[in-house]
């Protein structure tokens, strides 16, 4: 079994980051000693559900991989599906960035434009933000219009390749004519959205911007709001599927294409004829009453209780012929006939005897030549 250290060790550079960070907060779960689960633990210090549910999952992984004795409650889910992101949030939150102050590298009054670009590129593209934060403008191809995402970015570390538009290829290069690269970091010179690592800048415009709109947002929810968009473009699953680089064909459908589901079985038609026969009930309401009620009676009465406290049970529920029931209690069950075979069944027994005999017989006959 592996220790924490050489796990982290076997993964990749930003899942060892997102792990390690994880096993801080079990370690001061553990420290504390506080009387609640892990996923409380982590509410309590603000964390949203999405991230808490992260955390949870892989403290398990962590346990389980290293064999620490940590039980941790499930996360229980606190919502149903994603929020609804609409074309007016979309506008909303686009404009929310008119007045942004940041990034700094860019002269002021053109600041609007890195923002602006970034809610463009990832509608289009659909990409999550490790990659969209780490593409290089390397990576983006000018003349064919499609950027490559690297095995580095890529959550599954694969090498992927998504199209875009020539109105969005030429916002990226109208973006970068404003850069002072005298204020970039050496390391994010090539980056197309370049941030600078360890400040909280980045994420206050985007807070500011949700102060505008009313609204909480995430990156990942204008990733979904594109495949919303694919999906109005007459998208298949599979194009659907590729475009929002899922790894399973069901995922894809559970979120995306229940809705399309919806409409089209709501608009077929069923050539059934005009005049139909009504329905009539089997039983009446009385009969079906009866029928539930001396069901209930043979339950109880399976379970050892005496027909007077049945019947005084059932009595607000209405009268059981219990004459009837009294008179079958004790006899035993008739013992259940086994079914014949079909001749189709004793065609395939004879088959599979006559196979083994003549195995038999080529194995007999192997031995005595062989002697």
């Amino acid at each position: 079994m592996k220790t924490i250290d050489e796990y982290l060790a076997s993964l990749r550079a930003a899942t060892a980051k997102e792990y390690c960070c994880t096993h801080k907060y079990l370690q001061r779960w553990q420290d504390d000693h506080v009387g609640v689960s892990f996923a409380d633990y982590l509410g309590a210090l603000g964390l949203s559900y999405n991230t808490r549910a992260k955390h949870v999952r892989q403290a398990r992984t962590i346990c389980k991989k290293c064999s620490l004795d940590v039980n941790m409650e499930p996360l229980t889910p606190e919502r149903k599906g994603y929020p609804q992101f609409t074309d007016t949030d979309f506008q909303a939150l686009y404009t929310a960035f008119n007045d942004a102050d940041y990034p700094r590298f860019i002269i002021a009054g053109e600041r609007q434009r890195y923002w602006h670009t970034l809610l463009h590129f990832v509608s289009i593209t659909a990409l999550r933000r490790q990659a969209l934060l780490g593409l290089t403008i390397g990576n983006v191809n000018f003349s064919e219009f499609f950027v490559t995402v690297t095995e580095d970015t890529d959550k599954k570390g694969k090498v992927r390749y998504k199209p875009i538009t020539q109105e969005l290829a030429n916002d990226v290069l109208n973006l970068r004519r404003f850069y002072d690269y005298g204020l970039i970091p050496a390391d994010q010179k090539d980056l197309v959205f370049p941030w600078i690592h360890g400040t909280k800048k980045w994420y206050e415009v985007w807070q500011a911007a949700e102060c505008k709109v009313g609204k909480r947002f995430h990156l990942h929810d204008l990733k979904r709001f594109s495949g919303e968009l694919a999906l109005r473009a007459g998208a298949s699953p599979l194009e659907l599927q590729q475009h929002m680089d899922h790894a399973n064909l069901s995922t894809t459908l559970l979120h995306y294409c229940r809705p399309t589901t919806r409409k089209l079985i709501q608009n077929i038609k069923v050539p059934l004829p005009d005049q139909r026969p009504a329905l009539t009930p089997l039983f009446t309401d009385a009969e079906l009453q009866s029928i539930v009620l001396e069901t209930i009676a043979k339950r109880l009465s399976a379970a050892g209780i005496d027909l007077d406290t049945i019947a005084l049970a059932l009595d607000t529920y209405g009268e059981v012929d219990f004459k009837h029931f009294a008179k079958n209690q004790g006899t035993p069950e008739p013992a259940k006939r086994e079914k014949p075979f079909s001749e189709q069944r004793i065609l395939q027994e004879r088959k599979k005897k006559d196979r083994a005999v003549d195995q038999g017989l080529r194995l007999f006959t192997m031995e005595g030549g062989a002697q």
